[in-house]
């Protein structure tokens, strides 16, 4: 039986999102679901990162691919591009959408946040952001694009605009990193493994211990020379003097390559990691 969504509904809008969840109602149904996956002999998947544009989106077919792929629950974002930033849209509320068909699937989510939204309008987009998290709409922050270089597939598609080069320990990052502290919501970064990065974000993990952070793209490195000292052993002493960081394991498509000194090392470093389909 499928977790039925409890909304108080009537409350005010805010930037798109207008209904708390009751987060205990879904766990319950999480778990059910979870358990049922498991019971089948299959290992469910957790994926809680992945993005999409949500005016283009089939929910009924993304559940059941996620069936399919024995994937158990996904946070799935919603990424404010450029048209519903025209428009004045600072937070979509496609998980809103998601919860009322599949409560049992999906993770409330904030948006993801890249550009134009978290270049060009950040205090209005992290306010609306903030708004859903503290009106208890949204279980997970979105993915912030701190440190981005554009992908092959962007590269060939001229979308240069998603080179982006935001300082973790700027204005947005110490939002950012004291909202998850003070609502113990966790957050996700995209930045770019290069070793010039690495100081600024321990710092920032020192100066907000109780901040949730999870690094999206364990070992995805665009230039192997620019990250000599980002290694398993590095990875590893990280784990072990943040407490709360974690590390998803999405990696680009099926022309990405993992080093080969990972995969092995990994097996050794521990449960704080965070699949993507």
């Amino acid at each position: 039986m499928l977790c039925a969504l409890p909304f108080v509904a009537g409350l005010p809008r805010t930037g798109g999102a207008q209904n708390i969840v009751d987060f205990s109602q879904l766990r319950a149904g999480y778990a059910q679901r979870l358990k049922k996956i498991l019971a089948a002999g299959e290992l469910p998947f957790v994926d809680i990162e992945s993005s999409c544009n949500s005016r283009k989106l089939d929910i009924d077919s993304v559940a059941k691919s996620m069936d399919r792929l024995n994937i158990g629950l996904m946070a799935l974002s919603a990424d404010i591009g450029k048209w519903q930033f025209g428009e004045g849209v600072r937070f979509d509320n496609l998980s809103e959408r998601l919860l009322a068909r599949y409560p049992d699937r999906f993770i409330p989510v904030g948006n993801g946040g890249q550009p134009p939204a978290l270049t060009e309008a950040a205090d209005e987009f992290l306010d609306a952001q903030e708004a859903a998290v503290r009106a208890k709409k949204i279980m997970l922050l979105g993915e912030f694009e701190f440190r981005h270089y554009p992908s092959p597939r962007q590269v060939k598609r001229n979308e240069m605009d998603r080179d982006v080069h935001l300082h973790l320990d700027g204005p947005i990052g110490h939002r950012v990193f004291s909202l998850s502290e003070k609502t113990g919501v966790p957050f996700q970064i995209h930045y770019e493994v290069e070793d010039e990065l690495l100081a600024p974000s321990e710092n920032m993990l020192v100066q907000y211990p109780k901040a949730r952070v999870i690094w999206c793209h364990l070992a995805q490195i665009r230039y192997i020379e620019r990250a000599p000292l980002y290694t398993p052993g590095y990875v590893e002493a990280l784990l072990k003097r943040f407490p709360n960081l974690y590390f998803d394991t999405a990696f680009g498509d099926a022309n990405s390559r993992i080093p080969p000194e990972w995969p092995a090392a990994c097996a050794g470093l521990g449960r704080r990691w965070q699949s993507s389909s």
